[in-house]
């Protein structure tokens, strides 16, 4: 917090978004070093940098096709 009161920038790269969302002010999320993208604070909800984190659309589609392998082999 204090170097950016000094106007210094501060990259903190983590895969913990309880670190990032409370000192930062734009995040970048990469997956597998692909951009997915640079938002403001402002315009991203920490469960919503949270689901990007985690594999958002990813785990939606593995979820699914977990379910479906589990009522086929049930």
């Amino acid at each position: 917090v204090k170097a950016a009161a000094d106007g210094l920038a501060v990259i903190l790269i983590t895969h913990n978004v309880h670190h990032a969302y409370p000192v930062g002010n734009s995040f970048t999320v990469l997956n597998r070093g692909k951009s997915l993208g640079t938002y403001e604070k402002k315009d991203l909800s920490r469960e919503k940098l949270l689901g990007m984190m985690a594999g958002g659309e990813e785990l939606d589609k593995l979820e699914i096709e977990l379910k479906e392998m589990n009522r086929i082999n049930n």
